[in-house]
């Protein structure tokens, strides 16, 4: 939640927070993420947004709700590395060494399990999207009724993570 941080009760089911779990834990990321941008929507927004389209009664019935205001990969890994997580951009080469080392270790292999689905036989990760969602109706009318997505920034990133230490899931 935007509100205070507050994530899903079953936290270790969530792929979302798994990858970036793992991200954390290798300490590196490929340089190819540099041109791409992440979606974080705050549940407490969704809501909002969902009780907003009740209230006004549309006459239409499909809506694309998610956060439109996107975060660039790089602002994050430096947002990350001001929180002192120490990220690094590296090859393809280098991020696949790199995995290949966690995953000679049964406990690293498990430190790194939320992205294992998502390597290719490289050993690099293949999860950006070919699509991209268009909400540009849906953020339109949204503002029309009176609501705006929040801004991703620095104390929605901390705030987020420090959830996150609280709960123990992340050092």
């Amino acid at each position: 939640r935007v509100s205070d941080g507050r994530f899903q009760i079953n936290v270790s089911e969530n792929a979302y927070i798994n990858r970036i779990k793992a991200i954390l834990k290798l300490k590196v990321i490929q340089n190819r993420f540099s041109k791409h941008a992440l979606e974080f929507t705050p549940v407490d927004s969704a809501a909002e947004a969902i009780v907003k389209i009740i209230k006004h009664n549309p006459k239409f019935n499909v809506l694309h709700l998610f956060n439109t205001n996107l975060i660039d990969f790089p602002d994050v890994i430096t947002i990350l590395n001001n929180l002192g997580y120490n990220i690094q951009m590296v090859s393809d080469k280098d991020f696949s060494d790199t995995v290949k080392e966690f995953l000679k270790h049964k406990s690293l292999k498990n430190q790194i399990s939320g992205i294992i689905p998502d390597l290719n036989k490289k050993r690099t990760l293949s999860i950006v999207a070919k699509t991209l969602p268009n909400a540009y109706f849906t953020t339109q009318y949204l503002k029309s009724i009176g609501f705006e997505w929040p801004e991703i920034n620095k104390e929605y990133m901390e705030q987020f993570l420090d959830y996150f230490k609280k709960i123990g899931y992340i050092e």
